[in-house]
């Protein structure tokens, strides 16, 4: 029990290491068109904030997402899901879980926030219809690309800004 609880804090302690480096590479240097940061003093769970690509049918709609880290990350995927309702192909409207193998069963230690933020950038872009958890936005999305636009912002309240994530101090 005692070697269980030695390797559990070994564990932790790596991702605590891991959280806090990749909240301060954040805060050096962001990924363009998005934002990510621990919600208050719970280095495990992160808001992030999205800003759908320009040329897409998400363009200028901004998407608050909840990213909560395992005690095992880097080595498990942290869960995130939209809090902002999305209308997506790839995401679980009732959920908002977001179907992204680097979130599952791609998931390697070398993934980080960055890439996790630059992989849902890429989704709002070019959403991938053959795994599909919102069939009906996917078949919308094929058959009327303006139909689309028009259910995303109404999904998304409009292209208006969401709040900025809170930063922890300490």
């Amino acid at each position: 029990m005692i070697v269980k609880q030695i390797s559990y804090n070994l564990i932790m302690s790596a991702a605590i290491r891991r959280l806090n480096k990749e909240s301060m590479d954040l805060a050096k240097e962001s990924v363009p068109g998005c934002q990510a940061a621990p919600a208050g003093t719970d280095l495990f769970t992160w808001t992030a904030l999205i800003t759908g690509p320009s040329e897409s049918v998400y363009e200028d709609c901004k998407y608050t997402l909840n990213m909560v880290f395992p005690p095992e990350y880097p080595f498990k995927p942290p869960k995130v899901t939209f809090v902002t309702p999305i209308y997506h192909p790839n995401v679980m409207l009732t959920t908002g879980e977001i179907c992204l193998d680097i979130l599952k069963e791609a998931w390697a230690p070398i993934q980080s926030v960055r890439t996790i933020m630059l992989s849902i950038q890429s989704i709002l872009k070019d959403p991938n219809p053959a795994s599909a958890l919102n069939h009906e936005a996917g078949r919308l999305l094929a058959d009327d690309p303006k139909a689309m636009r028009a259910k995303v912002l109404e999904m998304s309240g409009g292209a208006s800004p969401a709040p900025a994530p809170t930063t922890s101090s300490g």
